[in-house]
């Protein structure tokens, strides 16, 4: 290194070493470290950086030491440092000695002991991403392998893996129950076989077949796979069941399309059903919604299109005609509806005769007669009579009258309607808490709602005030989606609607 560092001169320290300043052959001054007996321990070879840490080299390597001239490491290894100091990677500064690595954290204490072939570059995002979660990524510079920080001197995976990586529970479709940012599984593959480590139970799975690739985990039991059919060239889909790692049943589907956290929807040929992910097994066979055609593609339903979460009746359709069955696939609801929605909070929209009625868990009409209907959310549901939206409650009581232009569900006790062509917010007493000034408005979400004012998209409070998404998002460790009401299904990735809805989703802004 050229440059050179003049720390002090010749002081002396509580622990006995001290810094020697001296003249090189062309009048740089060359600082050193001396111990008491007036030996020269090293160079120093940096300023001291973040972590309080400068650069030593030995006679057999390099070390740190602090600010009080303490040896924190031998001068034995070797790492990448400048003249601020050494380049620590996401807090870990990665040494080497005899051909082996290691991993010292910002205190200068081992964390992973110089004993493995390598570590997988951190500039990469998926190995940050695993060193961050308490992992590292190993190599032997041909294979991958993974070790835990906090039981650093043994492999959890072996280097026999091409890519190791964490894998995300939401990577196709839509999930609501599952949170975006749940590190939960990490998956290695390799051309022989595809592991999966569950970091909470440390259970491993291995999956001998290079033709799978991994798609979505549900749970410690459940795992969803893909492989391509050479038969039809199609993707095809397997629901694994798993126990102690070893998997004990295996169902294929066309295509899939999630619920919540208990059940997933099926498809085999055209016809879809529910799987229950808790019991293993399909409880409502793929004989319901025949696959309409719109065009060239498939039409594709919103991920709920059969039941919501925490309901009890399914949606189902049968010679084109509407009706509702309950999870053991007995008809409750006759199918005489042109169109209908999947039940909601005990209610469920259906269309007959040119309007819209609501029906309860017993079939029976609850209200009046309407052009347009909002499903029911915290206990209201929008309802359009003439050219004017209002909103009834549970017992088809209009509560909130007819004096709107458009209208969105409650949620957060705030609900996004227009007067005029200026959108605002009311509650539930029809008292307008965010005034009529938008062009258009979502409904809220964690708090926060996105909202354009003629002059641009934002995000604003409960209060009507402009916030910071990213900073919000930051502090309050969450995560907003705003298209919630839409899904890429695992078949092709087209986006969707609820089928006979009678609401076009996507011009209302879903």
């Amino acid at each position: 290194m050229n440059s050179q560092f003049n720390i002090s001169n010749s002081i002396q320290y509580s622990n006995s070493n001290r810094i020697e300043n001296r003249k090189n052959d062309i009048g740089l001054t060359v600082s050193f470290l001396m111990d008491s007996s007036n030996n020269e321990i090293g160079q120093i070879m940096s300023l001291f950086d973040s972590h309080g840490f400068a650069v030593i080299k030995g006679d057999n390597g390099y070390g740190l030491i602090d600010h009080q001239m303490n040896i924190i490491l031998d001068c034995l290894y070797n790492f990448e440092y400048n003249r601020c100091g050494p380049e620590f990677n996401n807090r870990y500064l990665a040494v080497q000695r005899n051909e082996c690595y290691g991993l010292i954290n910002g205190l200068g204490k081992f964390v992973v002991p110089c004993k493995y072939p390598g570590f997988a570059p951190f500039i990469y995002a998926s190995n940050c991403e695993l060193l961050n979660n308490g992992f590292v990524c190993i190599t032997n510079g041909r294979k991958y392998g993974l070790v835990e920080i906090t039981n650093s001197n043994q492999y959890l995976l072996n280097c026999v893996y091409d890519k190791i990586g964490f894998h995300s529970n939401n990577q196709y479709i839509w999930q609501d129950f599952l949170y975006p940012d749940d590190k939960r599984y990490i998956v290695a593959y390799s051309a022989e076989s595809c592991t999966i480590f569950n970091v909470l139970s440390h259970q491993v799975c291995i999956i001998n077949k290079q033709i799978y690739n991994i798609e979505i985990i549900f749970n410690n039991h459940v795992i969803v796979i893909s492989k391509f059919s050479k038969k039809d060239e199609t993707l095809k889909y397997y629901i694994l069941s798993v126990e102690n790692g070893i998997i004990m049943d295996e169902v294929e589907y066309d295509g899939l399309a999630t619920l919540d956290g208990k059940y997933i929807q099926v498809r085999q040929g055209d016809y879809w059903g529910i799987f229950d992910l808790l019991e293993n097994k399909e409880i409502i066979p793929c004989q319901y919604f025949h696959g309409e055609k719109q065009g060239w593609n498939s039409v594709h339903f919103c991920p709920d299109f059969m039941i919501k979460p925490n309901e009890d009746l399914i949606l189902v359709l049968n010679n084109g005609l509407w009706g509702y069955i309950d999870k053991r696939n007995n008809l409750v609801v006759d199918c005489i509806y042109e169109k209908a929605r999947p039940f909601s909070e005990g209610m469920a929209a259906v269309y007959q005769n040119f309007y819209w009625r609501f029906i309860n868990l017993d079939g029976e009409f609850v209200g009046g007669k309407y052009l347009e209907v909002l499903d029911f959310k915290e206990g209201m549901a929008g309802v359009k009579e003439f050219d004017k939206w209002g909103y009834i409650n549970k017992y088809g009581i209009l509560v909130i009258p007819f004096r709107f232009s458009e209208a969105r569900s409650f949620t957060e006790g705030l609900a996004p309607v227009a007067f005029k062509i200026k959108w605002g917010y009311i509650n539930k007493k029809n008292e307008t808490v965010i005034p009529f000034r938008y062009q258009w408005a979502y409904p809220f979400n964690v708090g926060i709602a996105s909202v354009n004012d003629y002059g641009g998209n934002g995000h604003i409070d409960k209060n009507g005030k402009w916030i910071d998404y990213e900073e919000y998002k930051q502090d309050n460790d969450t995560y907003h989606n705003y298209e919630a009401e839409r899904w890429d299904a695992l078949t092709d990735g087209m986006e969707g609607d609820y089928p006979g809805s009678g609401v076009d989703y996507d011009l209302l802004g879903f």
